[in-house]
């Protein structure tokens, strides 16, 4: 993320993007790549509940009292990204779903996170 924006690199050659940048094309070994800006909208294509949290997300305010979801977001542009899915201010009955649309929120607790569109 630069200045609240998820950026990537694109490879012209092969087609491909990545996220995180990277210097060199993992596909075609293309190492001239240029700089690509995502939406931040995608998908939910996986997800767990965190109960047990590391000691970065206890000073958050993460516990077994108060577990939070890790998910892997599929963006629009088709790369996969790990993140944490934030549902404060929802409704405690709302759970994430394989198929679940969400964005990118800045200013979290988490560096990223997302929240169901």
């Amino acid at each position: 993320m630069v200045n609240n924006r998820i950026v990537g690199t694109f490879c012209s050659k092969c087609e491909t993007k990545f996220l995180p940048p990277r210097p060199m094309c993992a596909i075609c070994n293309n190492d001239n790549l240029s700089s690509i800006e995502f939406k931040g909208t995608g998908v939910i294509v996986g997800f767990t509940k965190v109960a047990v949290v590391p000691s970065s997300m206890s000073k958050a305010g993460f516990g077994a009292d108060n577990p939070y979801w890790t998910c892997i977001i599929c963006l629009e542009e088709g790369v996969n990204i790990p993140a944490v899915l934030d549902l404060d201010g929802y409704n405690k009955a709302i759970k994430p779903f394989i198929g679940m649309s969400v964005k990118i929120e800045f200013g979290c607790k988490s560096e990223i996170y997302f929240k169901p569109l």
